[in-house]
């Protein structure tokens, strides 16, 4: 069983086609009883992979922080929701708990956390996967400002592994089965 951190919107007013591929992504991580850590709320895209995920058999964890639960945001939908201190508090509770992440669109929010894991594993804290899952071409800025960082120099090359952007659901789900491969192999005896 992977435990998938989620990034994504918590808006209720996007595109069908980011709730569409939402359902389809937790239709997947469900069917194969993987747990997902998510933001917790009620709302946007957050609600739908949760209830989805659940719907096909997978479990779903909202971390939120004790002002949002306090201001009646959390998800009814959550096996269960486990409460922070604070934002950055929920971001390193998500990086401890995950195996592996998917960012779907979102906006501050999101990014902040995306930004805030690759930049954890880049200085060690963690050798955690990021899958950046594009839908509708909505982080082709991002990536693009990231290889003008790797061209300029800003960011070494070494560190282009530190996220995978992924256009499609058949290359999101590959990327989640190689995380899944990797996190259940056993390592070779050296005798």
């Amino acid at each position: 069983m992977l435990n998938i951190g989620i990034f994504c919107s918590a808006s209720g007013d996007l595109a069908p086609i980011y709730y569409e591929e939402a359902r389809r992504l937790g239709k997947w991580i469900g069917e194969h009883h993987h747990l997902i850590y998510y933001g917790g709320t009620h709302q946007g895209l957050m609600e739908t992979m949760a209830q989805s995920v659940q719907e096909y058999g997978g479990s779903a964890v909202g971390i939120m922080p004790q002002f949002m639960y306090d201001n009646g945001l959390a998800s009814a939908t959550a096996d269960q929701i486990i409460v922070t201190h604070d934002m950055v508090e929920r971001k390193n509770k998500m990086m401890e708990l995950s195996d592996v992440f998917v960012a779907l669109p979102g906006g501050f929010g999101t990014w902040d956390e995306i930004f805030h894991v690759i930049a954890c594993g880049q200085v060690g804290y963690h050798d955690k996967k990021l899958i950046l899952f594009n839908i509708n071409n909505y982080y082709d800025h991002l990536v693009a400002q990231a290889e003008e960082a790797y061209n300029q120099r800003f960011t070494p090359n070494a560190y282009r592994c530190r996220f995978t952007p992924v256009n499609t659901m058949h290359d999101c789900i590959k990327q989640l089965e190689l995380a899944d491969i990797s996190k259940n192999s056993v390592p070779l005896d050296d005798e």
